[in-house]
């Protein structure tokens, strides 16, 4: 076991890699991590409804990362007083910062890069009912409108976001 220095700071990293968003968090934290080695990142393999990893409470932790998708594990994180950063955007009750993308800015830089290329035809596949997806296609279309274009509404055939995220997890989104 490693001996812990006095600068040295943990961090809990309850992040799933099924899918690219949170493969690509680790690679983030991995990057911050090798140029400072007095981080410490705890890691294990999870998806985004397991509960409180036994390491929150074998370990002495100075911070906490999370994608929690079940909002009474994301509360139950949140109540045990350590610093936590919520990283999916589940709206967590409490005092409990998320970090999340813009998504209208997100939106504009696809439509730059698709008007700059010469398109004048604009659809938007999403996942309906989705926030992410519902404000990335509300950007979308805003900002093209400012061109004067139309965009064409294709959404997703699944009724439910339950159905979504298991059509997610099979590889089939």
């Amino acid at each position: 076991r490693r001996t812990r220095s006095r600068d040295q700071k943990t961090v809990a990293l309850l992040v799933e890699t099924s899918r690219a968003y949170g493969r690509g968090i680790c690679r983030g934290v991995a990057r911050f991590a090798e140029q400072n080695p007095d981080w410490l990142i705890l890691y294990q393999e999870r998806n985004l409804k397991e509960s409180i990893p036994e390491s929150l409470r074998k370990y002495k932790v100075d911070g906490i990362l999370m994608r929690v998708d079940q909002p009474s594990v994301a509360r139950k994180i949140v109540s045990l007083g350590i610093p936590t950063v919520d990283l999916l955007g589940a709206r967590v009750e409490g005092d409990c910062p998320a970090f999340l993308p813009d998504d209208h800015a997100i939106a504009e830089m696809a439509t730059d890069h698709l008007v700059n290329n010469g398109f004048v035809h604009f659809a938007f596949c999403g996942l309906s009912g989705i926030p992410f997806s519902d404000e990335r296609q509300r950007g979308f279309v805003e900002y093209l409108d400012k061109f004067g274009f139309r965009v064409f509404n294709y959404p997703s055939r699944a009724k439910h976001l339950g159905e979504i995220l298991r059509a997610e997890e099979r590889g089939f989104l």
